[in-house]
């Protein structure tokens, strides 16, 4: 546990590893002050309401539409996401402990089988696959979890026998291929599929026990033996050299196979053989990332380019293409919803809308590289920005993005103005870039004032200064001159002996707080960027931000084994009673505010895969807003 002890009467050492942070006690706990006093947890707790994005960078066949229901199904971080695009409401299944890398569904149309990779978590938190129900979010199997190895890359349910079966392909060196019972949670055979990565596998919906899978360089015809064995036959490719990727599959309702690959070929291959009959050459200019038949049997194939064709049900000849918007990224997967109405998942992590002859509109915008920036502003829109470039402004009530902006930067940090007219993004190469936050989200100017990243921004409460804290140690104030943009520096803070991770202002904006990477909590006078040493000045400033993780009030927040780097984030609420902490396992934790003692209680919200990068509430105090790094996910949360 994170040693919290008592100095004197006015002071308490926090203990971080080998660190010890002297903290001013606050006057209200003066001469009273019992760390080992228990603290009960919130009245409120984290209900997920909200999920941007979806996980189309590297995963495939992610994408289903639920007829009954109307809802769209996918996956971002741990979290499945059914998304009633008309209802405009999401559900959530968040049984899974780490990473969601697969999706299938049942003949059925309800039952679905999602596949995780390994993490962290001690109790199921090994790679595996979980069946469970769409209509209930009920988990009905739990499959496989000391079979597999990684992560469950690919998952699909038979057809031909109305899905008695479920096949696997998990991330072992030989990539593993197994065929389980799934009702009675039981493996029946598996082989050796590759060492190479398996891109897709898929059951033979007309042969029974046929199962396809393809990859790099190679397609295998499988079929279960009498003896449930697996035996596989790979495809020939006549005279021409095999493909370098074959990335697709999908079978007609006539029966045969289509593959894509990475050559921008579409081939057709005979029923129930590993042969091909014809060959779409040159279907796209390059890769063909998605296969899907509609319903009434055409072909609908996405290339890497972001052109989408549409060919008869023979597959012999075009009837329309189209091109998908390049902003939001190459096609990864293609799902047919009600009529001619076509959903997409791209590789930039969205998800798109509409059809060959209307074209295509995001429904979700999802970031594609790890996020820690987030931002808030005083009508409750919120910022977010990261290593993809991308800064996206949300309306949390409507769950639209208002404006998307691609900087020239990556970007680590962002805060806006309290009127909302002005966003600043700090980046990792240490420019700052201001942006026309109530319109376009256009660049109005951009400087570099480090040769470090910029770690934090924080405006001023009136609007008229704004911090920026560097990973060079120092901290620079800028007064802002107007709405154009123009910022002049009038002074630096300079007293740091480490990068500085966290600022805030005080509510009167005389102040100015900052953490940094050795564990220091130094206060400076403000506007001049003086240190500012009088204890009775700081020991109980009231803070327009909380969101430095060393102070008094959230020493609680450093629990066991805490090395003073698995906290990333916190955030106290507007009304001074709620405290949300992100933190490295994944984590969006809820204490009641202020918490400084030992381990106090708190709510947890799970659903993040990997570091919590940052949190921030929104000025209503209704909703809190999370963002994951690896996982590239934002998630929006009730306070219920």
């Amino acid at each position: 546990m994170a040693n919290l002890e008592i100095q004197d009467e006015t002071h308490a050492a926090l203990h971080l590893g080998r660190s010890r942070v002297v903290l001013d006690i606050s006057s209200a706990y003066a001469g009273s002050f019992d760390p080992t006093k228990s603290q009960e947890a919130p009245d409120r707790q984290l209900q997920l309401e909200w999920v941007y994005g979806s996980r189309g960078s590297d995963c495939r066949n992610n994408l289903i539409y639920l007829e009954s229901s109307g809802e769209l199904v996918y996956f971002m971080a741990a979290v499945v996401v059914l998304h009633d695009v008309n209802g405009g409401t999401q559900r959530h299944y968040t049984e899974h402990t780490d990473d969601v890398h697969c999706i299938a569904v049942h003949p059925d149309r309800n039952t679905l089988a999602t596949g995780q990779s390994s993490g962290h978590r001690k109790v199921q938190g090994k790679a595996h696959i979980r069946v469970w129900s769409a209509d209930t979010l009920q988990t009905l199997h739990v499959i496989g979890e000391q079979d597999f190895q990684r992560a469950v890359c690919c998952v699909a349910f038979s057809s031909y026998d109305k899905g008695g079966l479920l096949c696997a392909v998990d991330e072992a060196n030989d990539h593993h291929l197994s065929v389980w019972d799934w009702k009675a949670e039981k493996r029946l055979c598996q082989a050796k599929a590759s060492k190479e990565p398996i891109m897709d596998v898929e059951f033979n919906p007309q042969e029974p026990n046929a199962i396809v899978s393809c990859g790099r360089g190679q397609i295998s015809f499988w079929t279960i033996d009498d003896a449930r064995n697996l035996e596989a036959k790979r495809g020939t490719f006549k005279d021409k050299e095999a493909p370098k990727y074959i990335l697709g599959l999908a079978f007609s309702p006539k029966g045969f196979l289509v593959s894509g690959d990475s050559s921008g070929n579409i081939l057709i291959w005979d029923k129930g053989r590993n042969k091909i009959t014809r060959e779409l050459s040159g279907a796209h200019s390059d890769a063909v990332f998605s296969l899907t038949f509609l319903r009434d049997g055409r072909l609908v194939s996405g290339g890497r380019a972001g052109r989408l064709v549409l060919w008869d049900d023979s597959c012999q000849r075009k009837l329309m293409d189209t091109e998908v918007p390049m902003a939001y990224g190459a096609v990864r997967c293609i799902v047919q919803g009600k009529g001619e109405r076509l959903f997409l998942e791209t590789i930039k992590n969205c998800v798109l809308e509409g059809s060959f002859s209307d074209g295509f509109s995001p429904i979700s915008v999802g970031h594609r590289d790890e996020l820690w920036g987030l931002a808030v502003d005083a009508s409750g829109r919120f910022l977010t920005c990261g290593d993809d470039r991308l800064v996206a402004l949300r309306d949390p009530e409507t769950h639209k993005t208002l404006w998307e902006a691609q900087v020239k930067q990556g970007a680590h940090c962002c805060s806006m103005s309290p009127d909302g007219n002005l966003a600043i993004v700090g980046s990792q190469t240490g420019h700052y870039i201001v942006l026309d936050a109530a319109n376009s989200g256009a660049v109005l100017q951009t400087k570099k004032i480090s040769r470090e990243q910029i770690e934090d921004i924080k405006f001023s409460p009136d609007g008229q200064h704004v911090a920026l804290a560097s990973r060079n140690n120092k901290i620079y104030i800028y007064r802002v001159s107007s709405n154009n943009g123009q910022l002049d520096l009038v002074a630096k803070c300079q007293g740091h002996t480490s990068f500085v991770t966290h600022i805030d202002w005080s509510a009167d904006g005389t102040l100015l707080r900052s953490n940094s990477g050795d564990y220091e909590l130094l206060y400076w006078k403000m506007p001049d960027g003086q240190r500012e040493f009088d204890d009775s000045v700081t020991r109980d400033a009231k803070w327009q931000t909380g969101t430095c993780c060393l102070s008094f009030e959230v020493a609680g927040i450093w629990r066991d084994a805490n090395d003073g780097t698995d906290v990333n984030a916190v955030c106290v609420d507007a009304g001074g009673t709620l405290c949300a902490v992100g933190d490295d396992f994944g984590w969006v934790n809820l204490y009641s505010y202020p918490c400084p003692v030992a381990a106090p209680d708190r709510r947890q919200g799970g659903g993040h895969s990997s570091h919590v990068t940052n949190v921030a509430f929104t000025p209503d105090g209704k909703r809190l807003i999370s963002c994951g790094g690896r996982d590239m996910a934002v998630m929006q949360w009730l306070l219920v």
